[in-house]
């Protein structure tokens, strides 16, 4: 096979991004505001770009020598994957002589991913948490809620005794305390598992009509739930699947959305001597 020409990479990046939005299955991550590491080149880079990169699994892509410039080196054999700079070209006008420039197009840059390098570790700047409302419930449950950058795999979690977040979006955080105040009723499992999921998720869609500042974002919850529930019934039609797992997981959503809310009236005084 030829090497591809550069007009080919742009015009292969181009069309990865507009089939997305053709299929109306627009990845989450173009719906979430993610931490990148602030002192890092992508942190730069347009929400596009981002989003090619966390489609190719990074939440850091550099090219050959900025990895180098970092003390890393590309693992021979690793691919490259394409972000878009603008191509922009000095244009005269004839009739005054003066000089401008103008965009005429894309040029296709070769970034690598983090994943993809060996050498030095990073030294990352974390980001900060932001003050979503509810905080005072974890507060009040000796949960600490912490910042961490974005790896390009999840947005959150947590194991009961602390929530991290890597992005800024309120339904992130109502996610993770939904997994919270659902293990102050049950045993919760490791890793990801349909039950678990679909409560929090329920529980995040409630709190963020109930409480939340930023837009909603129904759409998000209702692929995120609709994802777990084909698990357990993948014979089912979608809109089915999601009614039934959502039935089967309602009271348990409910009990952990009324521990939240309850704890959240509580005054300081009396919710610090219940803790």
């Amino acid at each position: 096979m030829g090497t591809k020409s550069k007009v080919d990479r742009v015009k292969e990046t181009l069309d990865a991004v507009v089939r997305m939005f053709e299929s109306g299955d627009v990845p989450a991550v173009v719906q979430k505001a993610v931490f990148p590491a602030p002192n890092i080149p992508i942190a730069k880079w347009s929400l596009r770009n981002r989003v090619l990169a966390a489609l190719a699994g990074t939440s850091d892509a550099r090219g050959f020598r900025q990895w180098k410039g970092a003390g890393r080196h590309v693992r021979k054999g690793a691919r490259a994957f394409s972000i878009l700079g603008p191509r922009m070209v000095k244009v005269e006008d004839k009739a005054t002589g003066d000089e401008s420039t103008r965009l005429v197009g894309f040029v296709a840059i070769p970034v690598f991913r983090l994943e993809d390098t060996e050498g030095e570790s990073l030294d990352y700047e974390l980001p900060t948490v932001p003050a979503h409302p509810l905080m005072d419930v974890a507060d009040r449950w000796g949960i600490k809620v912490r910042a961490e950058v974005f790896n390009g795999a999840r947005y959150g979690w947590t194991n009961g005794r602390e929530i991290v977040l890597c992005d800024e979006a309120e339904e992130t955080f109502f996610h993770e305390l939904g997994h919270c105040a659902d293990g102050r009723e049950h045993s919760l499992k490791g890793g990801q598992h349909s039950d678990q999921e679909i409560v929090a998720e329920l529980t995040a869609a409630v709190l963020a009509r109930m409480v939340g500042r930023q837009p909603r974002n129904d759409g998000f919850h209702y692929r995120y739930i609709l994802g777990y529930s084909q698990k357990w019934f993948p014979k089912l039609s979608a809109d089915d699947a999601l009614r039934r797992g959502c039935e089967r997981v309602l009271g348990r959503a409910c009990k952990a959305i009324e521990r939240i809310l309850e704890e959240a009236d509580k005054p300081a005084a009396v919710a610090a001597g219940a803790a």
